[in-house]
C-alpha cells in the first residue's frame, strides 16, 4: 500500500490498470459559468488511479470566464486538455466533445462534480471484461462539499458489481460509451440546449437495442446546489418546451410517463384559466382546479406543515404552469414547421 494526494490504494490494482490501458480514454465535460467547481473536477481526474488519455472541455458561451480558471490549472494537470467552444447549449456541447474526442471510450463528467479515485479505472475494467456492453454508467452521490470528497471518498470494498441499467439509473453526468455506437445511434442533440439531451441520447440507445450496464463503483460526486426560487421557477418554461421535444421525437417511448407525472395538474390549471376567460365565470375555474388543490394540499399535509403547504403550493403550480405553457407552445411550433417545411 502507498499513500498519494491522502488516498490508499494497492499498487496491484495500478499494475493492473496499466496492463488494461491499451484503449484511449477521453473524458468530456461540458462547462458553464463553472469557475467555482471545475477545478475540483479537473483536481479528481488527476488524481485517478488510471490516468485519462485526454480531458476536452467544451466551454459556452465562448467568453465564459471558466476558460481562464482551467487555463490556470493547466500546469498542475498530469494529462492533455483540450478546451473547445459551442454556439449554445448542453446538446451542443456533449456533441462537440464526442466529435473532438480521439478515445475508443468516451466517459462524461459535470463540471460540477468530482470523480472517486477508481472511477475510470472500473470503466476501463468493466467493459474490458464485458466485450458486449456499450455502455455504461454509476451512481452520482449528492454531496455539501466537493474538496472533502476530493480527498475522503469512500471506500470501495465490493467486488465490480453490474447490472442492467436503464433511463431511471444511467445518467450522463456519470456514463461512459464505447464511441462506435455514435454510427448507429447518431451523437447528441442540439436542440436539447437546456436539458434532456441524456434522455434523448438513452432512448436511441434503447430503441437501437444498445446494451446499457449500471456499475456501483463507478461513483461520481455531485455538488448539491441551492437554485434561486425565481430561476427555478423561469427555467420551468424551458423544460417544458423541452419535453415537448422529447414527447415529439420519441411519442412511443413509455419511459415518458416519468416526466408527466405532474402535468395533468398543470394542465388543470391552463384549463380553468381558459375556461374562466371565456365563461367568465370564476366558479368554473374553482371547479376544474379543485381536484388538483385537493390531491396537493392532502399530499402536503401528511408532513403536517402549513407553512411548507402554502409555499409548495404556491411554488408548484405557478412551475407547473409554466412548464404547460411551454410544453404547448413548443408542441405547437414544432407541429407548424412541420405543416409549412
Amino acid at each position: 500500500m502507498h499513500t498519494a494526494q491522502g488516498l490508499l490504494w494497492d499498487s496491484g490494482v495500478e499494475r493492473e490498470s496499466r496492463a488494461l490501458s491499451s484503449v484511449k480514454i477521453s473524458v468530456v465535460i461540458p462547462a458553464r459559468e463553472a469557475c467555482t467547481t471545475i477545478k475540483y473536477c479537473l483536481k479528481s481526474l488527476n488524481m485517478q488511479v488510471r490516468k485519462p488519455d485526454e480531458v476536452i472541455i467544451v466551454i459556452n458561451p465562448p467568453d465564459d470566464p471558466t476558460r481562464g480558471c482551467v487555463e490556470e490549472l493547466l500546469p498542475e494537470l498530469s494529462f492533455n486538455v483540450k478546451i473547445l467552444t459551442g454556439p449554445g447549449g448542453v446538446g451542443s456541447a456533449r456533441s462537440i466533445g464526442v466529435a473532438s474526442a480521439s478515445g475508443e471510450i468516451v466517459a462524461f463528467i459535470d463540471s460540477d462534480e468530482v470523480a472517486h479515485p477508481y472511477w475510470l479505472y472500473y470503466i476501463e475494467k468493466a467493459l474490458a471484461e464485458h466485450p458486449d456492453v456499450m455502455v455504461i454508467g454509476g451512481p452520482i452521490v449528492y454531496v455539501e462539499d466537493l474538496h472533502q470528497m476530493l480527498f475522503n471518498p469512500s471506500q470501495i470494498s465490493e467486488p465490480l458489481l453490474m447490472v442492467p441499467g436503464d433511463i431511471n439509473n444511467v445518467r450522463m453526468g456519470n456514463m461512459a460509451f464505447r464511441k462506435t455506437i455514435i454510427s448507429t445511434v447518431g451523437n447528441f442533440d442540439h436542440n436539447f440546449k437546456v436539458c434532456h439531451e441524456d434522455t434523448d441520447f438513452i432512448f436511441r440507445l434503447i430503441d437501437n437495442k444498445i446494451k446499457i450496464l449500471y456499475c456501483r463503483n463507478i461513483i461520481v460526486y455531485h455538488i448539491r446546489k441551492k437554485i434561486p426560487i425565481l430561476k427555478g421557477i423561469y427555467k420551468s418554461f424551458y423544460i417544458g418546451a423541452h419535453n415537448a421535444r422529447l414527447f415529439v421525437k420519441h411519442p412511443k417511448n413509455s419511459t415518458l410517463k416519468i416526466f408527466y407525472m405532474d402535468l395533468s395538474h398543470a394542465f388543470l390549471i391552463a384549463l380553468g384559466i381558459i375556461t374562466a376567460i371565456i365563461t367568465k365565470n370564476a366558479t368554473t375555474f374553482v371547479l376544474i382546479f379543485a381536484p388538483s388543490i385537493f390531491y396537493k394540499v392532502i399530499k402536503v399535509l401528511i408532513r403536517r406543515d402549513l407553512k411548507l403547504m402554502i409555499k409548495r403550493l404556491t411554488l408548484e403550480y405557478i412551475s407547473q404552469l409554466l412548464f404547460t405553457l411551454g410544453f404547448f407552445i413548443e408542441t405547437i411550433k414544432i407541429a407548424l414547421r412541420r405543416l409549412y417545411a
